[in-house]
């Protein structure tokens, strides 16, 4: 029995189909590298604008509230073009029981107030002090944590936490401060930038206690990535104790350049410019 109709493939098929399969292979490799270049490029590009966003909110919630309304004196501490110490307010505390030397917290009250627990040595409280006709004007009064906290009871018997502290009678009667009264947790913050090199980033320090910097974000635009500069409530720059806002420049980059290859794009840069108005002036 014969078989007819079989024919093999001849040399110059095959050299077709390999030159077709290696140009498409050519196609699929150029069309995939200008794919990922582009990705990597809107990659980079967005987390330049997360992190100036995230740095833009952080300074938003930490400085909004500031002010000058402490018999302590204003809020802000010392302002540089990348440096700024400030008063950071950590949440309410409702105060049970004051005296010279002691002060008590209501553990159990206002506790979705305030962000943590109080830190001897670390916070401050800033006791509201009620003005009237016959007195002071409404205040907050400075009041330092030595130490603490430890177990107590409230006048009342509610779970109270016990703090070492050091305010002058005179103080007391001066400003009518009484018990039970609500205070603020406050610490000494500074917000920086720092790094070298290519690497910068914007971070957080507790001064009080001698904390280490917390980052916040990274890809700063070098040493001048982060830029600040107070104004008086004319809109002119003034003396520290009389600013009533800050307008803040954030400049961050790409961490690497936007492609592969000759003819790569340079780094993007992103930028932003916010005003924070204090909303608690006197």
């Amino acid at each position: 029995m014969s078989v007819t109709g079989r024919r093999g493939v001849t040399l110059i098929e095959l050299l077709i189909a390999m030159t077709t399969a290696a140009i498409l292979g050519s196609l699929v490799v150029t069309s995939t590298a200008s794919v990922t270049a582009v990705l990597r490029g809107r990659v980079e590009a967005v987390g330049a604008m997360v992190a100036s966003r995230t740095i833009w909110g952080v300074i938003r919630l930490e400085w909004a509230s500031l002010g000058s309304d402490s018999v302590a004196g204003p809020d802000l501490v010392a302002l540089a073009p990348a440096v700024f110490d400030y008063r950071a307010d950590r949440g309410l505390v409702s105060i049970c029981r004051l005296a010279p030397d002691t002060v008590i917290i209501a553990s159990g009250r206002l506790g979705r107030w305030v962000a943590r627990r109080p830190a001897a040595g670390r916070d401050s409280l800033l006791i509201y002090a009620p003005g009237d006709s016959a007195g002071p004007i409404d205040a907050w009064v400075p009041m330092p944590l030595i130490a603490g906290p430890m177990a107590a009871a409230c006048p009342a018997g509610e779970p109270g936490d016990r703090f070492v502290t050091t305010l002058p009678a005179a103080t007391i009667s001066r400003w009518r401060l009484r018990s039970p009264s609500v205070g603020r947790l406050t610490e000494i913050v500074r917000a920086r930038s720092y790094g070298g090199g290519s690497l910068w980033q914007f971070g957080l320090e507790g001064l009080s206690a001698g904390a280490l910097v917390q980052p916040v974000a990274s890809n700063l635009a070098g040493a001048s990535g982060l830029a600040m500069v107070g104004w008086g409530c004319d809109g002119l720059p003034g003396a520290l104790a009389s600013l009533c806002g800050v307008e803040v420049t954030v400049r961050t980059t790409t961490k690497r350049d936007l492609g592969l290859g000759a003819g790569r794009a340079a780094a993007a840069l992103d930028s932003q410019q916010l005003v924070i108005r204090f909303e608690n002036r006197p």
